[in-house]
C-alpha cells in the first residue's frame, strides 16, 4: 500500500535529528489517527519546514498538529494547502496561532510557524515576522479592538502584571503600523494609509494605566510614584 509505504518512510526520516526540511507533497498519505508525526513535532525538533500539501491530511490530523504547535517553536512553516482539512480543522489550527480569548492566551499562542492552509482565512498574514514581533502584534490587536469599546481593562482579571511591559511595548510599536502607516518593505513608497477604525496608542496607554486595578495597586504600594520592580519575579 502506497500510504503505508509513505508512513514508513516518514518514520524513518524523522529519526534523523538534524533534518530541517521535509517535503512529502503529492503522496497518498493517510495517518489514520496515528499521532506519531504530531507527537514528534511536539518535542520541538530542529525541523523548520514541513510540506504535506496534496495529501489526505484531514481534520483529525489538523487537530493533532494544532496541539503539537503549542509546544513547538522551531517549525517555521507547515504547508497543508491542498488537503482534506475542512473549515473545522482550519479553525483548530487558527486558534493555536491566534487565540484571542484573552491576553494570556494570545501571548501563549504559537508565534513562530506560518501555516499554509486553504481553510484558514488570511493565513498569509499570520506570523509574518519574527516570533517577538508576531507576539507583540497580536497583543496590540486585542488591546486596540477592545479599546474601541472601552472594555480593555475589564478583561484583565486573569492577566499577570508581568505582561504589562510586553503590552506597552506592543502598543507603542504596532500602533505605528496600524495608526500612522504600515511598512511592508523599507521605504516611504511602501507606506499604506491607516484604517479609520485603528486606535491611537495614547488612548490604550491611558486606559491601562488609569483603570487597571493591578497597576493602581502597584503605584500605591510603592508610594514613590516610581515603578521599580523585577518583572521576571512577578
Amino acid at each position: 500500500d502506497r500510504s503505508d509505504y509513505s508512513l514508513d518512510v516518514m518514520r524513518s526520516v524523522i529519526r534523523n535529528n538534524t533534518i530541517t526540511w521535509l517535503s512529502l507533497s503529492e503522496n497518498v498519505i493517510h495517518f489514520y489517527g496515528d499521532p506519531f508525526l504530531s507527537n514528534w513535532l511536539a518535542t520541538n525538533p530542529c525541523l523548520e519546514y514541513l510540506t504535506l500539501s496534496q495529501s489526505s491530511i484531514n481534520d483529525i490530523d489538523a487537530n493533532l498538529f494544532a496541539t503539537a504547535l503549542k509546544t513547538n517553536t522551531n517549525l517555521r512553516q507547515l504547508n497543508v494547502r491542498v488537503s482534506d482539512i475542512t473549515t473545522y480543522g482550519g479553525k483548530q489550527l487558527l486558534k493555536t496561532l491566534i487565540d484571542d480569548t484573552s491576553l494570556n492566551s494570545a501571548a501563549n499562542s504559537n508565534h513562530s510557524c506560518k501555516v499554509v492552509c486553504a481553510r484558514i482565512r488570511g493565513w498569509e498574514k499570520i506570523n509574518m515576522r519574527d516570533p517577538k514581533s508576531n507576539r507583540g502584534e497580536k497583543l496590540y490587536n486585542i488591546l486596540s479592538s477592545r479599546n474601541r469599546t472601552t472594555s480593555t481593562v475589564k478583561h484583565f482579571e486573569d492577566t499577570s502584571l508581568k505582561l504589562l511591559p510586553s503590552m506597552l511595548e506592543s502598543v507603542h510599536r504596532y500602533s505605528q503600523y496600524h495608526v500612522q502607516a504600515v511598512m511592508y518593505g523599507g521605504g516611504d513608497e511602501n507606506l499604506v494609509p491607516p484604517n479609520e477604525s485603528d486606535v491611537e496608542a495614547l488612548s490604550i496607554f491611558h486606559e491601562i494605566m488609569r483603570s487597571w486595578d493591578k497597576v493602581l495597586a502597584l503605584y500605591k504600594s510603592l508610594g514613590t510614584g516610581q515603578m521599580k520592580m523585577n518583572w521576571s519575579e512577578e
